[in-house]
């Protein structure tokens, strides 16, 4: 059982797909999860296994010291995980279907258990890489 946010995100996301293979980016309003929005972020895909953050909430930017738009995600992980994380943006990305992960952060002395809900997005303005 996912945690209340990411349920609510991951409906959220299935609501604004409706028939389609995924909601289109332009449908995503920040109103309607103004809640949590300090810890959503975008990515874009500049290429394959290449995902960079095209926004990123207050909090994620605060607790990484760093102001994200631009980075690479996948420094923020551990380089033991990284492939996986290379792995499953892929997929989301080949399949048009979320996921959510499980992870273990350090904050400070803490260790804190995260869902990280990588959910697609159709951008109709982007070329697909794969044409």
């Amino acid at each position: 059982m996912f945690h209340s946010s990411t349920a609510e995100m991951l409906s959220y996301w299935r609501t604004l797909k409706g028939e389609a293979l995924a909601p289109a980016r332009a449908d995503v309003n920040p109103v309607d999860f103004r809640q949590v929005l300090s810890q959503v972020f975008m990515l874009g895909r500049q290429a394959p296994g290449d995902y960079r953050f095209r926004l990123a909430g207050g909090l994620l930017s605060e607790l990484h010291g760093q102001t994200l738009r631009g980075e690479d995600i996948l420094p923020l992980w551990c380089e033991d995980d990284r492939l996986q994380i290379k792995k499953a943006l892929e997929g989301v990305a080949r399949t048009a279907e979320p996921i959510v992960i499980t992870a273990i952060a350090e904050a400070g002395s803490h260790m804190i258990r995260l869902e990280v809900l990588l959910a697609p997005l159709f951008d109709p303005s982007e070329k697909d890489e794969e044409e």
